[in-house]
């Protein structure tokens, strides 16, 4: 008796280190990254690390104020709003197709989709800039959304091909008795049901736009710069201004946070979607 009290005071023990351990390990960082925030560049490199410091708070507004961050801010969010919805509206359709019909093909070419995702972005970074510059594009919202589409479709078409797999054939047909058209219980019945997985991809497909560096690299020079090239900057001759980089990566990191939050009910939903089955 005495050892089974002890047994489960021990896994209980156990149990919450482990629970410990992994918050550190997934938010460890990011509150690292926060406390250096408001940090000096000398407590920022401070070995050991310091955890009790004298807070700063001059980095946040210079960040915002220097390097143009509200224009930055502003493309970001455009350049990202567009191109996640367009990846939507075009993958949907697209991702229905190669679900639900059968036609010579049609597997060859679902790989062909999926094998363009992974060309490396260096490997296209020569030849989207060249056309970019024959279109007279360079430096503006439809290069980088073009881009980002092109890069990102792929990858919502076959994520939605899953979510569509796991709505039963006999609820279309139970809509096409009804009267409904192919096409009609498309729009009034797959895609309520998979809204979960909608909510999915597109916050996986925002999330890979709103970090994305290199595209934007070398697409931009003033006019359409998002954030995440401005992140290049706390980097000069002079060395690396950590609590600035760290209080800009901060305020980068929220409107992700903010989208996270916001979706976080679909999204569940959406990721783990067929995980279980009747």
């Amino acid at each position: 008796m005495l050892f089974d009290r002890f047994y489960k005071i021990g896994k209980s023990i156990i149990f919450y280190i482990g629970l410990v351990m992994l918050f550190l390990l997934i938010l460890g960082p990011i509150l690292w990254l926060f406390l250096n925030s408001f940090k000096t560049n000398v407590d920022a490199l401070a070995i050991p690390p310091q955890i009790f410091f004298k807070p700063i708070f001059s980095n946040y507004p210079e960040v915002i104020r220097g390097f143009d961050f509200p224009k930055a801010f502003s493309n970001s969010i455009i350049i990202t709003i567009l191109s996640t919805i367009i990846v939507l509206v075009l993958g949907l359709p697209a991702a229905y197709v190669l679900a639900r019909f059968r036609f010579t093909g049609s597997v060859i070419l679902a790989f062909i989709i999926l094998a363009t995702r992974m060309v490396p972005r260096v490997a296209i970074g020569i030849p989207t800039y060249l056309i970019m510059m024959k279109l007279d594009l360079l430096d503006t919202y439809l290069a980088l959304i073009f881009s980002y589409v092109a890069y990102n479709l792929p990858f919502g078409i076959w994520l939605l091909i899953g979510f569509i797999k796991l709505i039963p054939k006999e609820i279309e047909e139970a809509a096409a008795i009804d009267g409904c058209s192919r096409w009609s219980s498309f729009g009034y019945v797959i895609v309520p049901l998979i809204k979960p997985g909608l909510a999915a991809v597109g916050t996986l497909v925002w999330i890979v736009c709103w970090r994305e560096f290199f595209l934007p690299l070398i697409l931009t020079s003033s006019q359409a710069k998002p954030l995440s090239v401005l992140a290049g900057q706390f980097i000069t001759e002079y060395g690396i201004d950590w609590g600035q980089l760290a209080a800009f990566s901060i305020i980068t990191f929220i409107p992700v946070f903010i989208i996270a939050i916001y979706v976080q009910r679909y999204l569940i939903s959406g990721l783990t979607m067929g995980a279980v089955k009747d």
